[in-house]
């Protein structure tokens, strides 16, 4: 974020597009009024308060870099850099700190400033965990028809393919929804954007999901209600994630991946 006035700028008009467009009003003059109240500052936004603090400490070390002095494959960090990290982005030296202390098997508690990184000290270990474990894995086809709720009535399961042990290898707990939504973000992008897809090629990929109390359709597959049930919340869902994508196409596509099959959106998809 280097320019901060531009990234406020930009957030002011998004919030502008977003009253303009499902809650668009049919009288001019109307809509010409509340425009005028919503630009007024005070009212849906406050001038940015900025506070200069130093630059965190630098590893001196892109994730290659990393990845040779810890021993690590090729393969770990083609895919940190496949939506984690960028190609040329060096790690803090906290984040370098953790993850050398986290191969080593140790416990690691990471204390720093808001920005500085710190999800990336947890996610570090477990996707390094999970492309060394995946190299063992044979590759077998992709699951086909695993979007059931489109085409007809039987559920499918989304983690289909076998070869590897089922089972959940990481858990991260967060103290608020709120978090949980914002890291959701995150685990799109390096788990499930487009880099991270072609890295995937013929491998199984590695599945993901948010289990909070706002996770849909608590039950059991063999319960034709529960399925019924999640049918109707993921094609409601369908619909609303492709008018987001039509109505708001500058305000939703550069935030977010659009959610694919490894993404679990259910409690039993």
């Amino acid at each position: 974020m280097d320019n901060i006035y531009g990234t406020f700028s930009a957030l002011a008009c998004m919030y502008q597009v977003y009253y303009d467009t499902p809650f668009a009003l049919r009288d001019i003059g109307l809509a010409s009024e509340r425009r005028s109240l919503i630009e007024t500052e005070g009212n849906v936004y406050r001038e940015p308060f900025i506070e200069v603090i130093p630059r965190f400490v630098s590893s001196n070390k892109t994730v290659a870099d990393a990845c040779a002095a810890l021993g690590l494959g090729k393969d770990v960090a083609s895919f940190l850099t496949s939506g984690l990290f960028g190609a040329d982005q060096q790690l803090y030296s906290h984040q370098w700190d953790a993850w050398k202390a986290s191969l080593a098997g140790r416990h690691v508690i990471v204390t720093s400033g808001t920005g500085s990184g710190k999800t990336e000290c947890l996610l570090l270990p477990i996707l390094t965990s999970l492309v060394q474990e995946a190299a063992a894995w044979p590759n077998t086809p992709a699951p086909t028809n695993t979007e059931w709720w489109r085409n007809g009535n039987a559920w499918v399961a989304q983690r289909s393919r076998r070869g590897r042990l089922p089972g959940v290898r990481a858990m991260i707990l967060y103290p608020m929804n709120a978090l949980v939504e914002d890291q959701l973000q995150r685990l799109r992008k390096a788990l499930d954007g487009p880099d991270a897809r072609a890295w995937y090629g013929s491998r199984d990929p590695f599945y993901f999901g948010r289990y909070t109390g706002r996770t849909p359709v608590a039950g059991r597959v063999a319960d034709s209600g529960k399925r019924s049930e999640l049918k109707a919340y993921l094609s409601e869902a369908d619909s609303s994630i492709f008018a987001l994508f039509v109505c708001l196409p500058h305000v939703v596509v550069h935030q977010a991946p659009k959610p694919q099959h490894i993404e679990r959106r259910g409690r039993f998809t």
